[in-house]
């Protein structure tokens, strides 16, 4: 009977041991933005030890939801209730991902276990990914032996084309009236140019995918359109400054920009206010920009327009994405506000 109650006794004991191991912190993550997901994001939410400020965060516990679905998203992270020390310091953080491509992240610490916030833990995240635009585009599209081609007629170029969404219809249609016959078919869909796995080696390539099909245009070229100035090796005349329009002074220069060397890297970077000339430095990815300008190295000038200057140059600062249609370039901070416009300016 004494071993029966030391056995009964050493199983409570154990149970009641466990269960105080076992917690739960729980909340929801969202965003400011009016994008939704793709579909394939994937979200990532992590419990960690933050107390050492030389050393590396301890993780406690995470959650991994794949699809992440659409915000907010809910989410529960289980973690063992005796690694959280009197004292320490710990702390959630969020990512939200696409093919390992970053789009989202929490950009702030978020304290847990040190107010009552625990029971309704509300993340935000932060954008650090342009996500691709859907677009109404015109193009040739030709499909053959189970793949499928598009040339856009704005820029000229070819692009494969992915075998999901809406991408049947315009399959059909192209069928239907090419009668087999192997030509180029112009059409008009709405779509955005992602990063697919390439059919032939690896690595990724730029396909078009067709989110709607709208119609087709029968046998025809596409009519001479005005391409897109490269961003690189141009001169950007400034247009407007927070959507107010620049003028140029009498006996004053224009303002301009220059980005000079390659895309996707590193380049040089020349800003011309109505008073001072400037150097710095430009980085391009994708749809991402960052500029930095560097400090004058002697006295600036000072002239009537300066404080024109000043706004210029905090523009340029607080730049992250930029777009070009036709001949103007606009710069944009990270809510997608148009900082500055320009103009190409060919001599």
């Amino acid at each position: 009977m004494k071993t029966l109650s030391s056995r009964l006794l050493f199983f409570l004991l154990f149970s009641v041991s466990l269960m105080a191991k076992e917690a739960t912190l729980s909340g929801q993550a969202m965003y400011i933005d009016t994008l939704p997901l793709p579909k394939d994001a994937k979200f990532e939410v992590f419990l960690e030890d933050i107390s050492l400020m030389d050393a590396p965060s301890v993780l406690l516990g995470e959650t991994v939801l794949s699809p992440a679905g659409q915000i907010p998203i809910h989410f529960s992270i289980d973690f063992d209730d005796d690694n959280i020390k009197l004292g320490n310091r710990y702390a959630v953080r969020a990512r939200i991902t696409q093919n390992d491509k970053l789009l989202y992240i929490t950009d702030t610490v978020n304290p847990v276990f040190s107010t009552y916030a625990d029971k309704d833990l509300k993340l935000i995240m932060k954008r650090v990914y342009k996500l691709p635009e859907s677009k109404v585009m015109e193009g040739m599209y030709k499909y053959m032996a189970d793949a499928a081609l598009f040339k856009e007629c704005t820029t000229g170029k070819y692009f494969p084309v992915a075998f999901e969404a809406d991408n049947q219809a315009l399959e059909e249609a192209y069928l239907k009236e090419v009668n087999a016959s192997g030509e180029f078919l112009k059409v008009e869909i709405k779509g955005k140019i992602v990063k697919r796995p390439k059919m032939d080696g690896v690595g990724e390539e730029e396909t078009l995918l067709v989110e709607r099909f709208i119609r087709t245009h029968g046998k025809k070229s596409c009519e001479e359109q005005h391409v897109n100035v490269p961003i690189i090796n141009n001169y950007w005349k400034l247009l407007t400054l927070h959507g107010k329009k620049v003028e140029v002074l009498k006996g004053q220069r224009e303002a301009h920009i220059l980005l000079k060397k390659g895309l996707n890297a590193v380049g040089t970077l020349k800003v011309v206010s109505s008073c001072n000339v400037f150097k710095g430095t430009y980085k391009i990815d994708a749809m991402n920009i960052k500029l930095e300008v560097e400090p004058l190295e002697r006295e600036p000038k000072v002239c009537n327009n300066s404080e024109c200057e000043e706004n210029f140059l905090a523009a340029l600062k607080n730049v992250h994405y930029w777009s070009i249609k036709g001949e103007h370039l606009k710069l944009m901070d990270e809510r997608d506000n148009i900082l500055a416009e320009f103009k190409a300016i060919f001599f």
